[in-house]
């Protein structure tokens, strides 16, 4: 049709269009508008437009220069620039924005933001992936889940049921220290806070000598990964850098202590547990 094709019930072939293709029913075959196509009941094969693509389910490739919808089961591949909405399945989703999922679904890929229901293989975006089970891994700026069982990669980690410390210590180089653990045992964002106090000894004019106590302290970010020993054990592999403001309230310069830490986290109860080990 050179402007509009409508197909009261179902259609298996070739709708081609110059602005829209819409079927009441089912499509087995290939749609292609140079705006919309729909396909009220399921789509099988190829949907492909300038602005959007639609349908009830879909088996199916749906390419648009705008956006695509598949408002329940969704199994295949949606490409759009702006946005992909669908249901549970086994697609994957590719977009320059967006890109929502009401169920399961295998990968999502974007500019800006996932969210999802369950995640088999993988969650990817510059800012943020949010899902409730992970089996695969996400890979973004901030990653939130219910529970991951592979690798979430960010700069925030937020895993509700996940690997979540807060973790009072003592080390070599700051004598009080306090973190704040988030992410899973695969992989977790160390945040840290530390101070000490040294012995200062000044002179005033007349030549008298002043003890006192000056603060030297510090923040800094880090991330680890801990492997499982033995039931109540594990072992801790950490990166931390931290910032050093060093007998001063702010030292403008860089002033970077980095520690590689390998420690041993003995638990002692349900919410309990120390740990002890070197770091270099």
């Amino acid at each position: 049709g050179g402007i509009f094709n409508s197909i009261k019930q179902d259609m298996r072939g070739i709708q081609v269009a110059g602005v829209g293709n819409h079927v009441n029913e089912n499509v087995v075959g290939t749609q292609v508008g140079g705006i919309f196509n729909v396909a009220r009941g399921k789509a099988e094969g190829v949907q492909a437009s300038g602005i959007f693509n639609y349908a009830k389910k879909a088996t199916a490739i749906q390419a648009a220069g705008i956006f695509n919808i598949a408002d329940d089961c969704f199994s295949g591949l949606q490409v759009a620039p702006i946005m992909n909405s669908a249901g549970p399945g086994m697609g994957v989703q590719v977009s320059g924005l967006m890109n929502i999922n009401h169920g399961g679904i295998k990968t999502q890929v974007s500019g800006l933001m996932n969210i999802a229901g369950d995640v088999d293989y993988a969650q990817i975006s510059p800012v943020m992936n949010i899902a409730k089970k992970v089996k695969g891994f996400q890979f973004g700026l901030i990653n939130v889940a219910d529970t991951v069982s592979g690798v979430p990669i960010g700069l925030l980690n937020l895993v509700r049921k996940g690997y979540n410390r807060v973790e009072i210590f003592a080390g070599e180089s700051l004598v009080a220290n306090a973190g704040l653990k988030l992410g899973a045992r695969s992989f977790y964002n160390i945040f840290q806070i530390g101070a000490r106090w040294d012995n200062e000894i000044t002179m005033d004019l007349n030549g008298n000598e002043n003890k006192g106590n000056v603060l030297t302290w510090g923040f800094g970010y880090g991330f680890g990964t801990a492997f499982k020993l033995n039931k109540k054990s594990l072992l801790n592999i950490e990166l931390v850098g931290m910032h050093i403001n060093e007998r001063e309230e702010w030292t403008d310069e860089l002033n970077l202590l980095g520690q590689l830490r390998f420690l041993v986290d003995m638990r002692l109860g349900r919410r309990t547990s120390i740990f002890v080990g070197p770091t270099g």
